[in-house]
C-alpha cells in the first residue's frame, strides 16, 4: 500500500515538472513569436512630465497587425532615428498616430520633417494615448524639457472636444496615464507573451467599462449651451498658448480627420465643419496657427486613389495614419512654416 503511494506521488511530481517545462517552452515559444508580430514593449513613468510615460530606453517595438515596423526607440523611450540633439527647433506631439509604430522609423511625420527642413531638427515625442488634452496639460513641462527653440507642433485627430475633458485639464484635474515602474506587473510584462495577454486583457475591461466614451462628445456637445463649450475651450486653448508665448515659441495645430468611403466611392468625413470653424477661430485668438488637413486627405484621394489611414493588412481608410497620411500631414506643416516665415 505504502509502494503504491509512493509511485503515484512520483508519477504526480514527474507530470507536474513535465507541465512545468511544457509552460515554460510555450511562453518561451509565445514570446518569440510575438516579439516578432507584435511586441510593445514596457513604458515607465515619464520624470519630465514631457509626456505621461516613456518607453525604456533603446526598447524594440514590432506589428504586422497593423502595417509594418520593426524598430528601437531612442535613449529617451521616443520614436525617433537619431536621438536628441543638443538644439532642438521643432518639438512634435501627438498621440499613436504621431508615436507612428505603424509605419517605418522613416517615414513617420518627425522623420519626414528632418528630411524636408534639413536646417531644422524635429524631436518627436508622440506617445499613444496622448490625445490633445494630454498633450496641452503636459505642454509647459514638455517645452521645459525640450526647449524648441522655434516651433512645437500638436498632431489631433478630433477638434470636437468634451467639455468635460476640457474642464478637467483647466481646473488641474486631468489624470495621467499610469505606468507600472516597479513591483511583479512591472517585471511580468518584460516578458512578451505576458504582456500581450495582459494588453488583451486591459482592452476587454476598457471596452466593457468605457464603451460610451466614444460616443459622448456629440451627444454632449448638443446638451451644452454654444457660449458654455466656446468659454471653456478658450480657457483650455489659452493653456496651450500661454505656454507657447512663455518659451516664446509658435504653436501649431495641426487636424488630421478620420475619413472613409461612402457609397458612391468618394472620400468622406464625420467631423462637422462648424465644429472646425469654431475650434479654427477660437486657435485665431489665442495666436496659434491651425492647421485643417481635410482638403489635402480629399486631394489625395482623389489625385493618386490612396487615403490617409488604413494598412494592407487591416482596412482601408480605418485606424491610423499610412505612410501617404504621414508625408501630407509632413509637407503640410512644412508649407506652412514656410508661409509663416516669409510673411
Amino acid at each position: 500500500m505504502r509502494t503504491n503511494l509512493k509511485e503515484t506521488i512520483k508519477k504526480f511530481l514527474k507530470w507536474v515538472g513535465k507541465a512545468f517545462i511544457a509552460g515554460i517552452c510555450a511562453v518561451l515559444l509565445l514570446s518569440l513569436f510575438c516579439i516578432v508580430y507584435s511586441y510593445d514593449g514596457v513604458h515607465v513613468e515619464n520624470k519630465t512630465g514631457a509626456t505621461d510615460y516613456v518607453w525604456e530606453a533603446k526598447q524594440l517595438k514590432t506589428t504586422m497587425k497593423e502595417g509594418f515596423s520593426w524598430f528601437f526607440v531612442d535613449s529617451q523611450g521616443f520614436n525617433n532615428i537619431n536621438d536628441e540633439l543638443e538644439k532642438t527647433d521643432i518639438l512634435l506631439m501627438g498621440s499613436s498616430n504621431m508615436e507612428a509604430t505603424q509605419v517605418a522609423q522613416n517615414e513617420n511625420v518627425g522623420s519626414l520633417l528632418n528630411e524636408m527642413m534639413p536646417n531644422y531638427h524635429t524631436y518627436n515625442i508622440g506617445m499613444s494615448g496622448h490625445t490633445l488634452y494630454r498633450c496641452v496639460d503636459n505642454m509647459e513641462n514638455a517645452l521645459k524639457a525640450h526647449k524648441p527653440q522655434k516651433y512645437v507642433v500638436l498632431v489631433t485627430d478630433s477638434v470636437d472636444m468634451s467639455v468635460d475633458e476640457m474642464q478637467l485639464v483647466v481646473d488641474g484635474n486631468s489624470l495621467p496615464i499610469p505606468s507600472y515602474d516597479s513591483g511583479i506587473m512591472y517585471n511580468m510584462q518584460k516578458i512578451p507573451a505576458v504582456k500581450v495577454i495582459y494588453k488583451q486583457i486591459s482592452d476587454w475591461i476598457l471596452l466593457q467599462g468605457g464603451q460610451e466614451v466614444s460616443d459622448t462628445n456629440g451627444k454632449e456637445r448638443k446638451e451644452t449651451e454654444a457660449d458654455d463649450y466656446n468659454k471653456v475651450l478658450a480657457e483650455f486653448l489659452k493653456i496651450a498658448s500661454n505656454a507657447a508665448k512663455e518659451s516664446e515659441v509658435t504653436l501649431i495645430i495641426a487636424y488630421q480627420p478620420s475619413q472613409y468611403l461612402n457609397e458612391d466611392g468618394d472620400v468622406a468625413y464625420s467631423h462637422s465643419n462648424k465644429d472646425i470653424e469654431i475650434f479654427e477661430q477660437e486657435c485665431k485668438k489665442q495666436d496659434i496657427i491651425f492647421c485643417d488637413l481635410t482638403d489635402e486627405f480629399t486631394e489625395l484621394y482623389d489625385e493618386k486613389n490612396v487615403l490617409a489611414h488604413g494598412f494592407s493588412n487591416t482596412s482601408v481608410g480605418s485606424g491610423h495614419l499610412n505612410k501617404y497620411g504621414h508625408k501630407v500631414i509632413a509637407e503640410a506643416i512644412v508649407s506652412k512654416i514656410q508661409e509663416l516665415e516669409v510673411d
